[in-house]
């Protein structure tokens, strides 16, 4: 019965006698012998396999019977070069058993997953990532060498619990968002992808995380995946965000420049003409009229060279004011009364008030009561303390020029008046009555 067990183990076996005799082998070893059972069969065992086999089998035999137990061992096959088999030998009534089985694809995968892993390891060590595991019902992590040198901790840190691991090295900005993503994988059984910082000494270091649900018999037991030093490559992806955006910053306000240019070429030729034709019908001498062209078109030069100067460290609003209608002015009071406190501007908001006004007087020649030799235009201004500084509100008022109307649309010179001003975060409201066209003009000032 037991020899009819044995036949039909897949394994091969045979059974020797106190002889050395082989008195049984099943069909799994006479295919491994490659002979019929019949040459088998009473055989001693020295007599079928090479003799550099016989010192290792004699040994274990040999220790087998003086134990009295099991003896298990790996040899080379006796018939196959090349291959390998797993043998156990045990006792059987005055003889023994030897059952053994070809483990050659075994070794050999074993083997290339041990090389697998060693590549894969040299891979991480290069990308300077680490392994790790999280047990959802311990919340253990399970860290490489090369995660816990990452994190900056000891071998003896090995079994941290996440927990831990998040609240002594993340950055506090980053923990929520890192807890609902991992959190998210967990429960969805998918994968994340995070960035985040975790402290390094004195410093942070951004890290970046890739995990995914680990299962195990269908169940999911917990998260692991990857972490990978990303520090310089950030710094340096951002920094060259930062220069990116610089640059098309720099790209735009070249654009808006060269509008703001064009705009004021063909702005500075209509005011050239304008005081020529005014300075040309008043004068009495063409002595008188070459004269006060040249003094109006010095005065545009300078109410011009306040819009280009890059280097200047404030002004007052008067000559800010002053400085713009100077090339339009006849004489002190005639065409602009001008009235207000006194408050000093920064540079920006400086040059922001300067475009806008030159800008509203442009457009007062061209259409408003500047247009006609009766007109004027009143400015005044008001100043109020607020918790951000100085509340400035100024209004420009044309009187006794003709009849305006709203424009059909609203063009560049508008649209800069509004946005000179809301880059400062001011505000510039135009309004078109028929007595004359207004601007209600209202920002914040710093307290200097």
């Amino acid at each position: 019965m037991a020899f009819v067990v044995l036949d039909g183990m897949a394994e091969a076996a045979y059974v020797l006698d106190s002889d050395w005799r082989i008195v049984f082998g099943n069909q799994a070893f006479v295919q491994h012998m490659g002979r019929p059972r019949s040459e088998l069969i009473g055989q001693t065992i020295w007599d079928v396999i090479a003799p550099q086999q016989h010192d290792l089998l004699r040994s274990a035999f040999a220790r087998m019977r003086d134990s009295g137990g099991v003896e298990n061992f790996t040899q080379t096959s006796v018939v196959h070069t090349g291959r390998t088999v797993d043998v156990r030998v045990f006792p059987v009534l005055d003889g023994l058993a030897v059952v053994f089985r070809d483990i050659t694809r075994k070794i050999a995968n074993e083997q290339a997953l041990a090389t697998s892993e060693a590549h894969l390891r040299l891979a991480l060590d290069g990308a300077r990532m680490g392994d790790w595991a999280w047990n959802a019902a311990t919340d253990v992590m399970t860290l490489s060498d090369r995660a816990l040198s990452l994190y900056g901790l000891k071998p003896e840190d090995q079994g941290i619990t996440r927990t831990e691991l998040r609240r002594r090295l993340l950055h506090p900005d980053d923990v929520e968002a890192m807890r609902v993503a991992a959190d998210q994988a967990y429960s969805e059984r998918s994968l994340y992808d995070f960035e985040y910082r975790v402290r390094y000494g004195d410093d942070w270091r951004w890290m970046r995380v890739m995990g995914g649900p680990y299962v195990v018999d269908g169940a999911v037991v917990g998260v692991h995946g990857l972490v990978q030093d990303i520090d310089k490559r950030k710094r340096d992806s951002d920094r060259l965000q930062a220069e990116i955006e610089e640059r098309e910053k720099s790209q735009q306000r070249q654009q808006l420049l060269i509008h703001e240019l064009n705009h004021r070429v063909k702005n500075i030729l209509a005011m050239v003409q304008a005081m020529a034709a005014q300075t040309l019908s008043t004068a009495a001498t063409p002595q008188a009229a070459r004269a006060a062209l040249e003094s109006r078109l010095i005065a545009l030069a300078q109410a011009h060279d306040v819009l280009t100067r890059e280097s200047w460290d404030g002004a007052e609003l008067l000559d800010i004011i002053t400085g713009a209608v100077a090339p339009h002015e006849l004489q002190t009071g005639f065409r602009f009364r001008i009235e207000g406190p006194r408050v000093r501007l920064e540079p920006k908001t400086a040059v922001s008030l300067a475009m806008a006004l030159h800008e509203l007087a442009t457009n007062a020649i061209k259409y408003g009561a500047l247009s006609s030799n009766d007109g004027w235009v009143e400015i005044n201004w008001t100043v109020q303390p607020v918790a951000a500084g100085i509340d400035l509100r100024l209004s420009w008022v044309e009187r006794d020029g003709p009849e305006v109307k709203a424009p059909d649309h609203k063009g560049f010179g508008s649209r800069l008046i509004a946005r000179s001003l809301a880059s400062e975060g001011g505000v510039a409201e135009l309004s078109y009555p028929p007595e004359g066209a207004r601007c209600q003009i209202n920002v914040v000032l710093p307290a200097l």
